[in-house]
């Protein structure tokens, strides 16, 4: 055999174990992917306590139309969604409001934390968001001790905050929507 030929073979051969190198490990990751439970919304120890009435309160749309956000006697539940236009994780939320809405039994609003009304306008056009109301609540944030976005709040159609926390995938909002079915308390919710 001539040096030429005995590298090739060589390179050959390499290539062959990496792909089943590469093979094995798809499969490993593959396994714990199918093992692993998905996980919940994960919650600090913000916003309005699970179990307390949610008070009612007045934003404005985005051009500026007075607009109550919270009523008190609501015919489903409410997901108050705390998003801004400059957040990459909500734009990564964005596309699974309209599966909740689709799928749950809940009005989907979009609270607008940050941003001024031409960013909104272009984030609600490049996410396809018009199909939502967004209203501005500038004091909402401070008084419900929300400080990073995208942060959702599931109140029950009786009227009391059910299930809360921060959510950037489908996964963690349809958390929140079972956390309240079973009645679950904050303190048994995953802890970020």
């Amino acid at each position: 055999m001539r040096a030429p030929d005995v590298w090739l073979v060589v390179v050959a051969a390499a290539v062959i174990v990496e792909g089943i190198v590469l093979v094995g490990i798809m499969r490993l990751v593959g396994l714990l992917y199918r093992r692993l439970p998905p996980v919940g919304a994960p919650v600090a120890d913000l916003g309005p306590d699970i179990g307390t009435e949610a008070r009612p309160f007045e934003g404005s749309d985005l051009d500026g139309v007075p607009t109550e956000v919270v009523q008190r006697a609501a015919a489903q539940s409410l997901l108050l969604v705390y998003m801004s236009p400059r957040c990459d994780a909500c734009s990564e939320v964005a596309p699974a409001l309209s599966t909740i809405r689709k799928y749950e039994n809940a009005r989907v609003v979009i609270a607008a934390t940050k941003g001024a009304k031409s960013e909104w306008s272009a984030f609600v056009d490049k996410e396809g968001l018009n199909a939502f109301p967004i209203v501005t609540a500038e004091s909402l944030p401070e008084a419900w001790r929300i400080s990073a976005s995208p942060f959702a709040i599931l109140i029950a159609a009786r009227g009391v905050i059910a299930a809360k926390g921060y959510v950037n995938r489908l996964e963690h909002l349809e958390s929140l929507f079972e956390y309240a079915e079973q009645d679950v308390a904050a303190s048994s919710q995953m802890k970020a």
